[in-house]
């Protein structure tokens, strides 16, 4: 049986027929950054590109045309009608989440901690990770200003007690590699040194930026009367992307995934194996994918997500070790 095969000439040209207006990149670009609560660079790039705070999307035109037009279609219809029906104004809150940030990504975690407590006094009690993975960073900074007496107190009297039967597992094994910090004499170059970079701090920021905006976006749903009942009742499947939590940018790379998973069952074609480099590689036709994949549209994008958030921490951990 001949394998249906399109090579990289043919898609490269494919990919030059397709036409994406520039102020849509510009409102992807400032979703994206106005849900990372970068303030400076929203403030510049919105006066370099005129750009609105409204979001809207870009998708991967080309691999959705050649595999299903109805799944892309959900898409766009499940993005847009997410900002005209549960958009937040990130603008009333970005001045907090970046004053937040800030502190975290200097090493401030306490003060960190107070400012999440006067937003919002119930975050860290209805997140116990959360609150664990702060005070663990808390113990690593006493580490890397070589307060160790004072590292070693702290995990005692404030992490000890945070550990119950239900979390001993994860928090013991997170808490070991901060730990094991302390057996090497040249920390930075241990296994663990890592955990002594800016790449520890970005990570432990972005994930209190992610529960602030699910507070945020609890918040404005509570306040919408047309569709609150429609949520409700579809929080219990976890196969929908909630859009004003996550970017416009990672779902819509989470979307090219899910197309080149289903278009390699039907033909070999270029696709992205990259998503840092983007480089575009010969596939190989793969029949009967993974079974999520065939249960239904847009949903099994749920299952491949993860890939993007470790391409992500791989590419800062590689910046990272240049810098060092």
């Amino acid at each position: 049986m001949s394998i249906p095969k399109m090579n990289k000439h043919e898609w490269e040209s494919k990919l030059k027929e397709i036409k994406v207006n520039k102020s849509d990149l510009n409102k992807l670009i400032m979703n994206y950054l106005m849900m990372q609560g970068y303030q400076e660079a929203i403030e510049a790039f919105e006066q370099e590109s005129s750009s609105i705070t409204t979001t809207t999307t870009a998708t991967a035109t080309a691999t959705a045309t050649a595999t299903n037009t109805d799944t892309i279609n959900t898409t766009t219809d499940t993005i847009n009608n997410n900002n005209n029906n549960h958009s937040i104004n990130h603008n009333n809150n970005i001045s907090t989440r970046v004053t937040i940030r800030n502190e975290l990504m200097n090493g401030n975690i306490s003060k960190a901690i107070q400012l999440i407590n006067n937003f919002n006094p119930k975050l860290l009690q209805s997140s116990p990770k959360l609150y664990f993975h702060l005070k663990n960073q808390q113990f690593i900074e006493f580490i890397k200003n070589n307060q160790l007496d004072e590292a070693l107190q702290f995990a005692q009297l404030e992490i000890a007690p945070i550990i119950t039967i239900e979390n001993e597992i994860d928090f013991l094994n997170e808490m070991e590699k901060s730990m094991s910090l302390l057996a090497f004499s040249e920390m930075e170059n241990s296994p663990f040194g890592i955990l002594l970079t800016s790449v520890q701090r970005k990570k432990i920021a972005s994930e209190v930026n992610f529960e602030i905006l699910k507070i945020l976006d609890s918040s404005s749903s509570k306040k919408g009367n047309t569709d609150n009942e429609n949520k409700e009742e579809n929080n219990d499947d976890t196969s929908v992307v909630d859009l004003n939590i996550v970017t416009k940018l990672h779902y819509l790379l989470k979307v090219l995934q899910y197309l080149q998973l289903k278009l390699q069952e039907k033909k070999s074609f270029p696709k992205i194996e990259n998503f840092v480099t983007c480089e575009l590689v010969q596939s190989k036709m793969v029949l009967n994918n993974n079974s999520h994949l065939n249960s239904g549209g847009i949903s099994g994008i749920s299952g491949i997500s993860g890939g993007l958030h470790n391409e992500e921490e791989e590419m800062e951990e590689e910046e990272e070790e240049e810098e060092l």
